[in-house]
């Protein structure tokens, strides 16, 4: 389901994120990865002498008096608070697996997430 969205540069990450937290959900693969790319990204801005990304670059057509420009339109991207989001998402996400977990030992499991999808056919069957 997310495997389009592991980018190569992803992918000598995956096996390592998937080993460290055993058999995971996909949603926390996918949220670990965002958190490396945020991390990642925030030290590529720290190292900027302003801390300003490049947002965009206008190109501003001349007139018969005024020669043409490029317009660059650059602007400080808050990523401690998108990391702490992503933070907080991959506890949450944590805590429900371990929540599905306990449940699935008091019931008399074995403690592994089975998840079972229900097909719907068209025709109400």
């Amino acid at each position: 389901m997310y495997g389009d969205l592991i980018r190569p540069d992803d992918l000598p990450y995956v096996a390592a994120i998937r080993a460290r937290v055993g058999a995971i959900e996909d949603e926390l693969l996918v949220a670990r990865l965002q958190l490396r790319r945020a991390l990642r990204a925030q030290g590529v801005a720290d190292a900027l002498p302003d801390g300003l990304e490049v947002a965009e670059t206008v190109e501003r057509d001349g007139s018969e008096r005024a020669a043409g420009r490029s317009e660059i339109k650059r602007k400080l991207r808050d990523y401690p608070a998108v990391i702490n989001t992503l933070l907080g998402r991959i506890e949450s996400l944590e805590k429900t697996r371990l929540d599905l977990l306990k449940a699935d030992k008091s019931a008399g499991g074995d403690g592994a997430i089975v998840l079972t999808i229900n097909r719907l056919s068209g025709d109400g069957a």
